[in-house]
């Protein structure tokens, strides 16, 4: 009874690796559902050790203000996928994005169009990035870079947290940032 337990199981979540992921669709699931243009240009497969997961090579996000410029160029993206609906790929559900070893080219002088986007918190998949370069331009000109970022974004109906960590000018840098809703009344606080 054990082992066909275990094979049953194994199974189930190892069956994923015989479907193929159509680019489109991964691009509209993770990218389309908030607004943002991106393209596959690497390869997509599946993994389930330690967890079921899709994994992307080379995504480009294109810039929210400029389409025709790159706003991040991600090596390695894992979409951590839920195990209910796991055998129906149009029905998969996500539960947490991780984007490695990435490049944010951050312009300064379109930050007041940066934060006009709008982010859609119904179909927001929790956001971790990891072992990345955050790049400030003030246009074309270099300003600055946080190295070896690690950020977490949690976007919910009564709570929105980010909490940063990296190196900057050579010194550790953390910000966590939380915005709360209680009782109407909306609290932010900051800690650098």
């Amino acid at each position: 009874f054990f082992v066909l337990l275990v094979f049953s199981g194994l199974s189930y979540v190892a069956a994923p690796m015989f479907f193929s992921y159509d680019k489109s669709d991964i691009e509209k699931m993770i990218c389309k559902n908030q607004n943002i243009e991106c393209l596959i240009n690497g390869k997509i497969y599946y993994g389930f050790l330690p967890t079921p997961e899709i994994i992307i090579k080379d995504l480009i996000i294109k810039d929210f203000v400029d389409k025709n410029k790159t706003f991040a160029k991600v090596d390695k993206t894992t979409i951590k996928l839920s195990l209910a609906n796991l055998l129906e790929t149009k029905k998969q559900s996500f539960k947490k994005i991780e984007l490695k070893d990435f490049i944010i080219n951050f312009n300064l002088q379109n930050i007041k169009k940066y934060q006009n986007f709008e982010v859609k918190k119904s179909s927001f998949i929790p956001l971790t990035l990891v072992k990345g370069k955050i790049a400030f331009f003030d246009n074309e000109n270099y300003v600055a870079t946080i190295n070896n970022v690690k950020l977490n974004l949690v976007l919910g109906k009564k709570i929105n947290e980010l909490v940063l960590k990296g190196k900057f000018l050579d010194d550790d840098i953390y910000i966590n940032a939380d915005n709360k809703q209680t009782d109407n009344n909306p609290s932010i606080n900051i800690k650098l």
